[in-house]
């Protein structure tokens, strides 16, 4: 969360319901959390200090979630840990990615110490934006881009510690993106799903059979999209990003890719002022975040824009089917009405209840 109120908020996954809300981070928003498989902590990273007095400092922190205390602390001065963060269960290892000047480093998840760095790319200039682990063939596959004209998937083995094979993730010369954005695998891992932004033509949904080598469906989307593979592997869910803040157009539009049919539809529509089902949307819901739960609970996702009623909606937990809003959750204002926090990440946590 950022704003007046940071720190990691807990929901029920059902009916979306403030649990918890963990003070980790005082006057500091929260940049990277990631979930450990093995242990249930939570792993977080911020910056902090002032890179002009020459106090700044990355931090890497372990919270154990049954107390919502920080147990784990670790600092840098360098800017190298605040940012997405990654779990690698085989070596039980943090990853932290970012710019090409220090790829990616791997952190002990016991500890907080640094094991190692390695670069993603041939140079200082890749830009690392997405990563996502294969735990069953111990493989770490990155999304980079370079001056935002190449956008390629690299492929990090944990065994071997290096990059030993890329590849480019469209094969639609007109589907080219800039930089690879975000990355999901389908359960069992043989289908790596990809988004890309561009500053010119907008971004794109791509579908690569990895075990044939080969790009097995293309689509238009949004910039910066994120992705959401329901667990039982039969639909990709692919947001209308936060384009907005960046200085692009937003989609309006959430798509659904059939795996089996190797088609993409549109689920949600809000380009022709529809929205989501049961929110009266007079206005289009753009959706920046976006997460599949388990069984047939649905689909949550971030969105921004008011209903009919002029109510604020933040989150949406959706009918995976229908596309039909199931349950919602505002953000609180403070007494002159202005929001005191925006959501800045949104993740599953595996743990009892699926919060």
């Amino acid at each position: 969360m950022d704003g007046n109120t940071e720190g990691l908020w807990v929901f029920d996954s059902e009916t979306l319901e403030q649990e918890a809300v963990v003070e980790a981070v005082e006057g500091q928003t929260i940049q990277g959390v990631v979930m450990s498989s093995k242990s249930g902590r939570w792993y977080l990273s911020w910056s902090e200090g002032s890179t002009l007095e020459g106090t700044h400092r990355d931090v890497l922190a372990a919270l154990d979630p049954s107390t919502g205390r920080i147990v784990e602390r670790a600092t840098f001065s360098d800017r190298s840990v605040a940012g997405p963060l990654v779990y690698e269960p085989t070596r039980n290892e943090i990853v932290a990615y970012g710019s090409g000047s220090f790829g990616a480093r791997f952190f002990d998840a016991e500890t907080l110490e640094l094991n190692r760095q390695h670069p993603i790319g041939p140079t200082d200039s890749v830009e690392v934006l997405a990563a996502v682990v294969d735990t069953e063939r111990g493989k770490i596959y990155f999304g980079v881009s370079r001056f935002g004209k190449t956008r390629k998937v690299r492929v990090y083995d944990v065994g071997e510690q290096t990059v030993v094979r890329s590849f480019r993730p469209t094969a639609d010369p007109a589907l080219r993106g800039s930089g690879v954005t975000d990355l999901a695998l389908s359960p069992g891992g043989r289908f790596l799903y990809t988004t890309t932004y561009s500053l010119d033509t907008g971004g794109a949904f791509s579908a690569v059979d990895l075990e044939a080598g080969e790009v097995v469906a293309e689509h238009p989307a949004g910039s910066y999209a994120n992705l959401a593979v329901h667990p039982n592997g039969r639909s990709v869910y692919v947001d209308c990003p936060a384009g907005g803040w960046r200085g692009l157009i937003p989609t309006k539009r959430v798509l659904r890719y059939n795996v089996e049919a190797r088609k993409v539809e549109v689920f949600i529509d809000g380009a022709e002022g529809r929205g989501v089902k049961g929110l009266g949307s007079d206005a289009a819901l753009v959706a920046t975040h976006i997460t599949a739960l388990s069984d047939d609970q649905g689909i949550v996702m971030v969105v921004s824009g008011p209903t009919r009623d002029g109510e604020d909606v933040h989150m949406v937990r959706v009918d995976r089917e229908t596309g039909k809003a199931l349950s919602t959750y505002s953000l609180p204002r403070d007494e002159r009405g202005y929001l005191r926090a925006t959501i800045t990440d949104l993740q599953l946590s595996s743990g009892p209840g699926g919060k």
